[in-house]
């Protein structure tokens, strides 16, 4: 009991150092007393049946600690035989600890007994006591407790209802009296909107469905205008109605316009080039290449588009379908340079043509000094 105390006031003065050896002297002492074992032994709960047993302990630990002192003072002779008889009662309390220290069933706490305030502690116990809230203290930090629930919630099962094979436009799209575009028309699905399946047709390209607004009468939707849900593992096959019979396209034979098409089929001079002061020889081919006859028209040579008037000018009285003249004239300039030239048929737009774009032919006439 003395070196138990003793333990407890010098771990007060070493419980900076932490000394392991004092630490192991504490747990036994703890097991022996029965208080603060779950501080000193490591968190450790060591379950020990205190009684006849502690008695035991301490009446063997302070026998052995009187045999000590005793030897000193007995006949070399039978110190042998004093030694024989500690190791006896060594081995007695060994395996009494062992066999009292046996789980005895009973559900560990993991609570500390702590003395009130107010009991009657000696220095001992107070050192320990004290060292218990430190330790305590310590232990607060890393123990969670996880509450448990003793109630079980069982969440009763939903059973799903059953939705209905549903299509809904992609866009704004033809509802027709069969599965085809060859039949009629007979509603529309809205971008958006939604409407029963209620079967399908044999290539399972179009949809049987329920027209929009109106439970009692069906349609057919292209499948490729349309996004499902709700489809089942297999839809019906609807029959197709009988296919229409297409309405005959009234022929009409187109009659050509009966029009003239004038344009300018040659454009010449010689000789090439030719000279300033010089005369040189124009030639001008004019040619009908429309389906009707040229009323009266005029053809044009023009030396230079931006002259005040035209070099050479014919007057064409008619000029028949698929027909056409050859036109000319002699003339002489007075200086010489790149004129921007042209010849124009009708060139007074009196003629109506099939074709009012191929009038002019405009080149570059050179002539040299």
């Amino acid at each position: 009991v003395l070196f138990c105390h003793a333990i407890q006031v010098r771990k007060i003065i070493d419980f900076a150092s932490n000394s392991s050896t004092l630490e192991s002297y504490s747990c036994f002492c703890a097991i022996v007393f029965d208080r603060f074992k779950d501080v000193y032994c490591a968190g450790t709960i060591v379950e020990l049946q205190i009684g006849t047993f502690g008695v035991l302990v301490i009446f063997s630990y302070t026998s052995i600690i009187g045999i000590n002192f005793t030897t000193s003072w007995i006949n070399m002779s039978k110190r042998e035989e004093i030694m024989r008889s500690k190791a006896w009662v060594f081995i007695t309390v060994l395996v009494l600890m062992l066999s009292c220290s046996l789980p005895s069933g009973a559900v560990p706490e993991d609570t500390a007994t702590i003395a009130p305030s107010g009991a009657n502690v000696d220095v001992a116990g107070t050192s320990v006591e004290l060292t218990t809230v430190v330790r305590l203290t310590e232990l607060a930090g890393a123990v969670t407790v996880v509450p448990v629930s003793a109630t079980t919630t069982v969440t009763p099962s939903v059973t799903p209802t059953p939705c209905a094979p549903t299509v809904m436009a992609a866009m704004d799209a033809n509802i027709r009296s069969g599965p085809g575009t060859m039949y009629e028309i007979i509603s529309f699905l809205p971008l958006n909107g939604t409407t029963t399946i209620t079967g399908r047709n044999d290539e399972n390209t179009w949809w049987h469905i329920v027209l929009p607004g109106n439970t009692t009468n069906y349609g057919w939707i292209a499948g490729s205008v349309v996004t499902t849900s709700c489809l089942p593992a297999s839809v019906q096959v609807v029959a197709a109605p009988p296919t229409p019979t297409p309405t005959p396209t009234p022929t009409y034979t187109e009659v050509p316009a009966t029009y003239p098409d004038l344009y300018v089929s040659e454009y010449t001079w010689s000789p090439s080039p030719p000279h300033k002061g010089v005369s040189f020889h124009v030639r001008v081919g004019a040619y009908n290449a429309g389906n009707a006859p040229a009323g009266p028209f005029t053809v044009e040579w023009w030396l230079s588009t931006s002259a005040p008037a035209p070099a050479c000018t014919w007057n064409i009285p008619s000029m028949a379908a698929k027909g056409g003249r050859i036109l000319e004239c002699d003339y002489t300039t007075a200086g010489w340079a790149n004129y921007p030239s042209q010849v124009v048929v009708d060139s007074g737009d009196t003629l109506e043509e099939s074709d009012e774009g191929n009038n002019v032919w405009a080149k570059t006439l050179q002539i040299a000094p």
